[in-house]
């Protein structure tokens, strides 16, 4: 994915693909907006960190609500898919849910809602 932050005033602290996973896996969550999404990765920081290196740590929301509106969606969407192929095939066609009952129920967090 083309990342749009500009690097010349030396303030990237936190890499894309770290960004994206943890955006995914809260959205899977349930949480439903910048604020949500920074609260469960705080409170699920040792599971995100199997992952991804996370070494500057949870972005703020509005980091991450910078670098998600600078996104080019249909780029996203394209990759996305990809990934969503790659699975298919990493499990024979088995369906792979990602509605997020099982991993709720995994992280077991709540989000007030």
């Amino acid at each position: 994915m083309t990342d749009h932050r500009t690097t010349y005033r030396g303030n990237l602290k936190h890499l894309l693909t770290d960004m994206i996973f943890l955006v995914i896996s809260a959205v899977i969550c349930g949480a439903d907006d910048w604020i949500k999404i920074e609260l469960f990765g705080k409170s699920q920081i040792s599971w995100l960190l199997k992952f991804v290196p996370l070494a500057k740590g949870i972005p703020l929301h509005d980091t991450l609500g910078g670098v998600f509106s600078s996104i080019d969606y249909q780029e996203f969407g394209k990759y996305f898919m990809e990934w969503g192929n790659t699975m298919s095939e990493l499990t024979d066609g088995e369906v792979v849910a990602i509605d997020g009952k099982r991993i709720r129920g995994i992280l077991r967090y709540n989000f007030g809602a």
